[in-house]
């Protein structure tokens, strides 16, 4: 027996390979599928793999290559084939690479449902991909929502950053929109500052935006930051004008026993420009909710006109949180791992960064991971501080999002 079992392990050591001490060089660099597409787009993708020097390299760098194929947005699949080098030109240690690729359609299209940030909407999507050859392209959206405004989106973007090789690198983003913003009324009783406002308007706008996450995962982090800018100038046209900056941060740190800290904050500041003398409403921050200052109605921690909220023009939020994995979580295994139980802190105010006349609220709750992306809570709120003003939920709140403060 332990001379059968010696012999099986010698043969599988003897048929162990050292990838990294075979020569091995890269003659040429194929690109197959490219119908729409300009070479000169693609040409980036090759250039670590001329430098690799050994077969480990080259399969390295062919993986590399593949995920920045698929970064630039062109084809629906891809896939890499090696093989040694064939012609008068071949090296003796020389490889062929090809990637062979599928390009996208030239028009796609989509429907469905979205539940998000406390809301649900129905959206529609056209997109016209690669529309030059390069990586440009332009859809049109439309969606009702159930609770903000109504929109129609035309959009044109480009890739122009492809940093590959940079790890831990932040996401940037330019875009340009142009879109059709309808307030309406869901009721009859409205005050007459909403109602000055309702109609159609078109917004012309370009907007920045920066991410960068570290987290271990996007919904229940148990190590890592995240950062989230989205910075906006409207006023490229249109009968909307505005300026306005949003930045989100969290900060995840493991306890013990699989307890987690988590510390969350938000501000928003939206500004009129010289166009213009008023901002739409549907552009101001709405401070209250499970999703931003949990122990308040939606909305109802802000400014209000004769009890409706219209939200404000500044305002921030932060919140503490000890997050735990459920009792008895290893009898259930890989279904507990979708719930997380938390205790929490929220504190908030709008108009102005002064903590004087802050809202705070205390609660546990309980959370439901949906498909690594957004989360279902079910809290408990405690208002501690509150004005007459304010919009109380004190008591069980209920919410969904997928990103919360």
């Amino acid at each position: 027996m332990a001379t059968a079992k010696s012999s099986t392990v010698r043969n599988r050591e003897q048929h162990k390979f050292d990838l990294s001490k075979i020569s091995a060089k890269v003659d040429r660099v194929n690109v197959s599928g490219l119908l729409r597409t300009h070479n000169d787009y693609v040409m980036k993708a090759a250039q670590g793999l001329f430098k690799a020097r050994n077969f480990e390299e080259v399969m390295f760098e062919s993986m590399n290559a593949k995920s920045y194929l698929h970064e630039l947005g062109i084809f629906k699949d891809i896939s890499v084939h090696i093989d040694v080098s064939h012609g008068d030109t071949a090296s003796p240690d020389g490889y062929e690479v090809t990637f062979k690729g599928k390009e996208l359609s030239r028009i796609l299209g989509s429907v469905g449902t979205e539940f998000g940030q406390n809301e649900g909407s129905l959206r529609t999507e056209l997109t016209v991909p690669n529309l030059l050859g390069r990586g440009e392209s332009i859809s049109l959206q439309g969606s009702y929502s159930s609770k903000r405004a109504n929109d129609v989106q035309l959009k044109f973007w480009k890739s122009y950053f492809h940093t590959r090789f940079m790890k831990n690198r932040p996401d940037h983003s330019v875009q340009y929109e142009a879109s059709i913003r309808e307030l309406s009324l869901l009721g009859k009783i409205v005050p007459m500052a909403i109602r000055q406002q309702c109609g159609p308007k078109l917004a012309s706008l370009m907007r920045y935006s920066l991410i960068f996450d570290q987290r271990d995962n996007p919904v229940f982090p148990t190590n890592g930051i995240m950062l989230k800018a989205i910075n906006e100038y409207c006023g490229l046209g249109g009968n909307i004008a505005y300026v306005s900056s949003c930045v989100h941060g969290e900060v995840s740190l493991p306890l013990f026993s699989g307890i987690v800290a988590q510390v969350c904050g938000r501000v928003g500041i939206v500004k009129e420009t010289k166009k213009t003398d008023y901002i739409p409403l549907s552009n101001l921050y709405l401070c209250g909710g499970p999703l931003t200052l949990r122990g308040f109605k939606y909305g109802g921690a802000g400014p209000v006109v004769e009890g409706t909220p219209i939200g404000a023009e500044t305002y921030w939020s932060t919140g503490f949180h000890l997050w735990a994995p459920l009792p008895y979580h290893q009898v259930f295994k890989s279904f507990a791992n979708n719930f997380r139980t938390h205790v929490f802190y929220n504190a908030g105010n709008f108009n102005t960064f002064s903590i004087d006349h802050m809202r705070t609220a205390f609660g546990v709750g309980l959370a439901f991971k949906l498909a690594e992306r957004a989360r279902i809570e079910l809290n408990y709120c405690i208002p501690l501080r509150s004005y007459a003003s304010d919009k109380l939920n004190n008591g069980f709140q209920f919410g969904i999002g997928y990103e919360f403060v």
